[in-house]
């Protein structure tokens, strides 16, 4: 497919975070939206008024239509596999929002099915695109602080607009939480650490309801890395928190925000390294204070032994209000998909395999949680 002029773009799902993505859409002018789908009329044609959308039609006629060329399912998980497959066996690429399906077999059968048409089928795991996560990552690949060792999630999420009839609730819709939810950070946490295994998992029902409300899991990463994953929903809005924090061999890194606008390291480092980490991301704050003013000081842990020159603390900072942030990571995931239909030599930050194996994850957590 040539990109050089703009990719026509049929959007299935016109609710709230359909309208989001319509809204960063209208950035980007290499997309045009040419049609939107949705089984509420009322909806979808607030939304295509409001962002000048020429047509609106059902999902089927959307998938079939000659003018569209890129499928975006924005719609609830339990339509992700038929919509999918009947776009891909229309001649379309798609870009499917989280999670990929509810099961590995309805993934697999998606996957074999765009990969035999050749057209792409990623899922919008947007987290990756947030400059801050790759100051995360470069800080664990440099060994600025030491080997990771241990990492958790900790995910404070609001349910003020998940009254007990939505969607969200019923597992046959949703997937539950680790399916529909926890995929983003599955995803993110293998970014950082490397493929993971899921050791045990726990879920929570709200008493005197059917909901599922709370979960947590434990994995192994790549090189024994031990990581936990906690998501409740059960937080007023105002109170909807997210926090990471990484402890390796000689400090620690703590990222604030599930679109992280802050990231703060915390630990032991040599001169060289503080100047290193200071240059990852430009909005940065940083204290050293010398170990000892005659040079390096040795300092052992976990059977080793490293040359520090101080103790340090780093603050990367992005400005920009979240929503603006999100955004711009959509739209950089989108870029990224596009620049692949151009040239497939670019090598994608997300690719179809990002989808199934975070999918992979969250299905083995949601078993052991109902065990």
């Amino acid at each position: 497919m040539s990109v050089d002029k703009p990719v026509p773009v049929g959007l299935i799902g016109c609710g709230g975070f359909g309208r989001f993505c319509l809204e960063a859409y209208a950035d980007m002018p290499e997309v045009a939206v040419t049609a939107v789908a949705d089984i509420d009329a009322a909806t979808m044609q607030q939304a295509a008024r409001k962002f000048g959308i020429p047509r609106q039609m059902s999902p089927e006629e959307l998938i079939g239509s000659p003018a569209v060329e890129l499928v975006h399912i924005a719609t609830p998980p339990h339509t992700h596999h038929a919509y999918a497959l009947s776009a891909i066996r229309a001649g379309k690429h798609v870009l499917c929002e989280k999670p990929l399906a509810l099961d590995m077999a309805q993934a697999e059968e998606m996957l074999s099915a765009a990969a035999a048409a050749g057209k792409i089928l990623p899922v919008d795991f947007v987290i990756r695109y947030v400059p801050l996560v790759d100051v995360v990552k470069a800080v664990i690949q440099k060994k600025v602080l030491g080997e990771p060792l241990r990492a958790t999630l900790e995910n404070y999420a609001t349910d003020t607009h998940l009254p007990p009839e939505h969607w969200f609730w019923d597992k046959a819709k949703s997937g539950g939480i680790f399916i529909e939810h926890g995929v983003h950070f599955f995803d993110l946490y293998r970014y950082w650490l490397g493929d993971g295994e899921v050791l045990q998992a726990h879920a929570e029902i709200r008493p005197g309801t059917a909901q599922e409300d709370r979960v947590t899991c434990w994995l192994r990463h790549e090189n024994g890395v031990l990581t936990s994953h906690y998501h409740g929903f059960d937080q007023p809005e105002r109170l909807d928190r997210t926090t990471h924090r990484l402890v390796c061999e000689r400090g620690e890194i703590v990222v604030e925000g599930w679109i992280p606008l802050k990231v703060t390291l915390r630990g032991l480092m040599s001169k060289e390294q503080f100047l290193e980490a200071q240059g990852l991301y430009p909005e940065m704050a940083a204290e050293f204070k010398p170990l000892d003013r005659e040079g390096p000081v040795p300092v052992t842990g976990r059977g080793k032994t490293a040359a520090v020159d101080g103790e340090v603390k780093i603050e990367f900072t992005i400005s920009e209000e979240k929503k603006a942030v999100y955004a711009e990571a959509f739209r950089s995931l989108v870029r990224d998909q596009l620049a692949y239909l151009s040239d497939p030599q670019h090598r994608r930050k997300i690719t179809e395999a990002n989808g199934r194996q975070a999918l992979d994850l969250a299905v083995a957590a949601t078993r052991l949680a109902s065990n």
